[in-house]
């Protein structure tokens, strides 16, 4: 009940029982959220699957459509890569990072030593070679359509549900960064 009087602006006694409801650019956002908050903040959120890109966003916000858009109880979760965020709208936040999560996970992955337990975790036999025999970290990094296959295709056949075997992992090395955007979300 705390998270969500916080994240509603209003009291135990005034609270509605309607989950907060979160928009981000796409699936692999939604992932990224869900892993960094865990259960006990996401249990009180609706993850809508309302994919539109940053600019997209803000330019709703700003027209206020459709209604209700402009209001703070929403909350827009656009990917650390998107410097455009006017101050006035503060229920509008990047995720941690200054990349798309796909981008920043492969980053992570690729500079792992070969011998970092994670890949074991991840699956038997998963190695830097199976993550990036399709799609080499180069093609990632410079072609966001080939980022988002490359991570759809990891999530489905290695990382599990919401990608939480790579995703749990760089949140506890990235703690700082993760905490200051887990405070401003609050």
């Amino acid at each position: 009940e705390d998270i969500v009087d916080i994240l509603n602006a209003t009291s135990s006694s005034e609270s509605k029982s309607e989950k907060l409801k979160i928009y981000s650019e796409d699936e692999e956002a939604r992932c990224f959220a869900k892993q960094i908050f865990g259960t006990s903040i996401t249990k009180h959120l609706s993850f809508e699957k309302f994919d539109l890109g940053s600019g997209e966003y803000i330019n709703l916000v700003k027209r206020k459509i459709p209604p209700g858009f402009g209001r703070s109880y929403y909350i827009i979760l656009l990917d650390g890569d998107f410097n455009g965020i006017p101050k006035k709208f503060n229920h509008i936040i990047n995720l941690p990072g200054n990349l798309s999560p796909e981008k920043l996970l492969a980053n992570f992955l690729n500079n792992l030593s070969d011998t970092d337990g994670i890949w074991t975790n991840i699956g038997r036999n998963y190695n830097k070679t199976v993550c990036f025999r399709n799609y080499p970290l180069d093609e990632i990094l410079g072609d966001r359509e080939k980022a988002k296959l490359w991570f759809n295709e990891q999530k489905s056949e290695y990382w599990g549900r919401n990608a939480h075997k790579v995703i749990k992992p760089w949140v506890k090395n990235n703690k700082q960064i993760v905490n200051s955007f887990i405070k401003t979300f609050i």
